[in-house]
């Protein structure tokens, strides 16, 4: 066998090694998307052996951690993002969001700010801002906040739901209804039953 065929064979071999990990990748979105977070994990464990450091697999990874509530692995990966990506912001956003879920809120605040930082027109950066200014008792801050988000972005339902919910804290109705309506038509989970309990 001569070099140029020995070249060929390792190039078509580069190439099926290539394929196998691009599918391996994919077929992880593809279960991700259809909530098999196990066999997505599995797919994404697949091709981070070959490809340690691709962020985006790290990252959807992560989330499917986070999805099963594997809250310690989805942090592992989205601090391993970080270390690789300083200024990813979708790893900021998401671990603002585990620890709103443990109820670590202020650092939550922490982590949604350090997102802001790269990107300050980020809706969801506000809306994490906000939904942990709330729990904390930072009224003022949490309005500002979920106003900030639906400004950046009309159609984020849950920043009008829960920036609704806190001005039925503050005692203001007709505006917490204002919201709840726009809640209610962009079909959030919830706005019926607020409205129903607040809006009669």
């Amino acid at each position: 066998m001569n070099k140029r065929t020995n070249r060929l064979g390792f190039g078509v071999l580069l190439l099926w090694i290539s394929a196998c990990s691009v599918s391996s990748t994919s077929e992880g979105d593809t279960l991700f998307k259809a909530g098999r977070y196990e066999a997505a994990v599995a797919a994404y464990d697949d091709y981070l052996t070959e490809n340690q450091t691709d962020v985006t697999t790290l990252y959807n990874r992560g989330r499917a951690y986070e999805e099963m509530g594997k809250y310690d692995q989805a942090m592992d990966d989205f601090n391993a993002v970080i270390q690789i990506d300083a200024r990813n912001i979708n790893a900021f956003l998401s671990m603002a969001q585990v620890h709103y879920k443990l109820g670590e809120y202020s650092q939550a605040l922490v982590d949604a700010g350090r997102a802001l930082d790269l990107n300050e027109n980020s809706p969801r950066g506000h809306f994490l801002e906000g939904r942990s200014r709330h729990q904390l008792g930072y009224f003022d801050g949490a309005l500002e906040s979920y106003s900030l988000a639906v400004k950046l972005n009309p159609d984020l339902g849950d920043a009008y739901l829960y920036r609704g919910a806190l001005k039925i804290q503050l005692n203001r109705p007709k505006s917490a209804c204002e919201d709840l309506i726009k809640a209610r038509n962009l079909e959030v989970e919830g706005a019926d039953e607020a409205m129903n309990k607040y809006c009669k």
